[in-house]
């Protein structure tokens, strides 16, 4: 099977947040991050990403999960035309 090409993959990396709006829809906080299997299992199928969305709860609250999502596709060469948080 050969690998994926994505058009927009956008990705939960936390779900920890340290807000409290009203509005938010994502339900009872917790700080659930997402784990290095799921980021390599995830990114080992896909050979271009067009736009990369790293969302949460509140992304900037899990840098080091971004850091290793940006890491693995430069090291599996995975081409990236534009990226967002």
């Amino acid at each position: 099977m050969g690998k994926c090409h994505i058009y927009c993959l956008s990705t939960i990396v936390t779900n920890e947040c340290n807000l409290d709006c009203a509005h938010c829809l994502r339900g009872k906080k917790n700080c659930d991050t997402m784990s290095d299997e799921v980021i390599e299992t995830t990114l080992d199928q896909i050979e271009r990403i067009g736009v990369l969305n790293i969302t949460g709860g509140e992304p900037t609250l899990a840098l080091d999960r971004t850091q290793k999502i940006i890491d693995y596709i430069i090291r599996k060469r995975i081409k990236l035309e534009d990226f967002t948080i």
